[in-house]
């Protein structure tokens, strides 16, 4: 790859701020004025609530806000520290809620007052635009959701987290070293406390929570050798994940470190991070910090990926530590012919994804709607036969697509590919540029953003989604180096009259032909593996074996006569408007609702049994048939619509009603059907993909022209 000339540059708009629009000096004495005011009112107000210990905190930070406002990268590096510490939840344990809502509104006002002062010049990024998509396709999904009021809370909820990466890339954007400072505040918060996880399992024995800083959730856990640590979360699953996406940064920082102590440094904090890992008992992050692991190597090159070579050895070795082999084993309860579950953990979670993945095949367009996963599977866990508790799917994907549908999996899908894919073009950029880029966009930061969002992605295969915001603060990050990046990019270009990287010669390149033809090749097999989606979906059917029992009962003629006309006074044959009302009383729904109800209180399932009545005018003969898995409860359940059919219609009339007929019922196997349809979700989330990067590459493709046609209007 071609890179830049590397040679000193000088001060560009990236280094320095632009013009004030707002007076520096008096805005900055009115803040200040402004938050003093603030700080004693609150002083005075958490002292008549009996908190005096905390008003002194509260007062100080309130005092520290015109520092923060004035100097955009000093609030970043609150924002890292309060997001990796969970401190709005800490807080909101120790009297102090809302903290987050705090924080954001003063995010606000620190991004506004910096754009109004010169320091920022703001720029969107496809990251953001794709955040919006997400929380419209969200919205789209609250119209089929069970409970709207729950649906709407959870979108109010994901609209408030998409506001906290905007807000972020714009501070970000400030000149200096803001990137460093953010990727320096979170990885250091989670390596001290993963510490103190440490601390308190093996110094004061678990018996404090150090103001909800170190949670302890379970004293223990199949396979594990100690508590499992949950840090300042409530579970220590999601800690587990929040602490791999901060791996990486602590790699990358000591990549970055000019000096011995400092590589040392943030070697220990990634140790430290490990251990927190460990300390979890997640078996999903333990999988999540391996897959991290080798994949920033690569990424970084050099020594590390030479060390990739002694992955085997160290995989062995972390396997012999005691809560890392033990607790990845029991994962061996999951048999390969079947799914015998031993570990109740593992049994709720399978139950859960098997609610999930049926909830999509009965609504794969929207789903059941945001936030309402929950309230619908108790049902989906009696119709499946199912005895577990209501659980989380614990799969972020099934969860997407079960409460958004295919839908809504797509939309989340486009969120991390749009995150993955601006900080793959800041990599790109950066690796052009070389040292010439200098702090706008180091190489190493880029690389631990795509490392954290792949770990965040394969530790999402085990999780449903929570700690949102510390996905969104990573890929802010990526995003905010990637317009960094094009902006310090052009600014070499035009200092040297010349497109001299890689990527500006890309700009200009005229899409070749193979190009053009692979594209179209990807349209035609997107295309077709739609038709083959909708073809399998029609086709097909649900697995297992259905019984079908069949029995019948006769319209009869109850009056007795000693009259010489026996014949005529049993003749219902020639009665066909008599025989087809009676037969559309005998067949009506109220009966199959009434015999399913029967059945149930003898304490048959049900929910899987359908009902079908049909009659012959003819003969006046009615047949009810029940179809289901089991041939036992179908069985009950056509006895029992038959029942309630005939002692409704006997009392309708003295001369006429209905007999059972005698004799054991039909049961007949219906064949199985060809194949699954379920089957047809793989070619459609396939065709899917493909659109996606379909519609990615005519994106970057619009970009480039765009790009090309500013330069020659230059």
């Amino acid at each position: 790859m071609t890179q830049l000339v590397d040679q000193p540059v000088a001060a560009t708009a990236t280094d320095q701020p632009a013009p004030s629009r707002l007076g520096g000096p008096v805005t900055a004495v009115a803040v200040a004025i402004g938050c003093a005011v603030l700080g004693v009112a609150v002083l005075a107000v958490t002292v008549t609530l009996g908190l005096p210990l905390l008003a002194p905190v509260v007062a100080a930070l309130v005092l520290a806000v015109p520092l923060l406002l004035v100097r955009p990268v000093l609030f970043v590096v609150l924002v890292g520290v309060v997001e990796a510490g969970n401190l709005s939840g800490v807080g909101a344990v120790n009297g102090l809620p809302g903290g987050e809502s705090a924080l954001l509104a003063l995010a606000v006002v620190a991004a506004v007052l910096a754009w109004l002062r010169g320091h920022i010049r703001p720029a969107w990024s496809p990251f953001l635009s794709v955040a919006v998509l997400y929380v419209v396709v969200q919205t789209i999904a609250v119209l089929t959701a069970q409970d709207v009021d729950t649906a709407f809370v959870a979108v109010a909820v994901t609209a408030k987290a998409m506001v906290w990466p905007v807000v972020l890339v714009v501070l970000l954007l400030a000149p200096g070293r803001g990137p460093q400072a953010l990727a320096r505040a979170f990885a250091l918060t989670l390596a001290a406390l993963a510490a103190l996880t440490v601390v308190q399992e093996f110094v004061v024995g678990n018996d404090t929570t150090f103001a909800g800083l170190s949670t302890v959730p379970l004293a223990a856990d199949l396979g594990g050798a100690t508590a499992r640590h949950a840090g300042p979360q409530d579970d220590a699953n999601f800690w587990g994940r929040v602490l791999v996406l901060g791996f990486p940064f602590a790699l990358s920082l000591a990549q970055m470190a000019t000096s011995r102590w400092r590589r040392t440094l943030w070697l220990c904090a990634a140790l430290a991070i490990f251990g927190g890992v460990v300390l979890t008992g997640s078996r999903g992050g333990l999988l999540a910090l391996f897959v991290v692991l080798c994949f920033w190597a690569l990424l970084a090159g050099g020594a590390a990926l030479k060390a990739l070579v002694l992955a085997p050895l160290g995989i062995g070795l972390a396997l012999m530590l005691p809560g890392v082999g033990s607790r990845l084993l029991t994962l061996n309860t999951l048999g390969v012919g079947g799914l015998e579950v031993t570990d109740p953990s593992l049994e709720g979670r399978i139950a859960a994804q098997t609610s999930a993945f049926q909830m999509v095949v009965d609504h794969p367009v929207l789903g059941v709607g945001p936030g309402n996963f929950l309230l619908t599977t108790p049902d989906y866990l009696r119709r499946l036969g199912l005895d577990s508790l209501p659980l989380a799917p614990h799969n972020l994907y099934l969860e997407a697509a079960a409460e958004g549908g295919l839908l809504g999996l797509l939309a989340w899908l486009l969120l991390v590919g749009a995150a993955a894919l601006v900080a793959l073009r800041a990599r790109h950029f950066a690796r052009a540029g070389g040292s010439a880029m200098g702090q706008a966009a180091p190489l190493p930061l880029a690389n631990a953003v795509l490392a954290a969002l792949l770990g965040w992605s394969v530790a999402s295969i085990f999780l449903h989604m929570a700690t949102l915001r510390s996905f969104l603060l990573v890929a802010a990050l990526g995003a905010a180096l990637d317009i960094r990046a094009r902006r310090r990019a052009a600014e070499l270009r035009r200092e040297r009259g010349i497109a001299t990287d890689a990527v500006a010669l890309d700009l200009v390149r005229p899409r070749s032909r193979p190009g053009r033809a692979l594209r179209w090749a990807a349209a035609g097999l997107a295309t077709l593996l739609l038709v083959l989606a909708a073809t399998l979906w029609t086709a097909g059917g649900r697995p297992g074996t259905v019984q079908t029992v069949t029995t019948d009962m006769q319209l009869v003629v109850k009056f007795e006569s000693d009259s010489e006309s026996p014949s005529y006074d049993l003749d219902t044959l020639s009665r066909t408007g008599l025989v087809r009302t009676l037969a559309g009383i005998a067949t009506s729904d109220r009966f199959e609702e009434e015999g399913l109800r029967r059945a149930t209180e003898l304490g048959v399932f049900v929910d899987s049994v359908t009902i079908e009545s049909s009659a012959s005018v003819d003969s006046g003969l009615i047949t009810v048939t029940a179809s289901g898995p089991d041939a036992g409860a179908a069985t009950v359940v056509a006895f029992e619509v038959r029942a309630a059919a005939v002692e409704f219609v006997n009392t309708l009339s003295p001369l006429y009603g209905a007999l059972p007929v005698a004799g054991e019922p039909l049961v007949k196997p219906a064949p199985e059907p060809a194949f699954d349809r379920r089957i047809a979700l793989v070619p459609l989330a396939l065709g899917g993909l493909l659109v996606l990067g379909l519609a990615v590459d005519l994106a970057q493709d619009g970009l480039r022209r765009r790009r090309v046609a500013r330069g020659r209007a230059r």
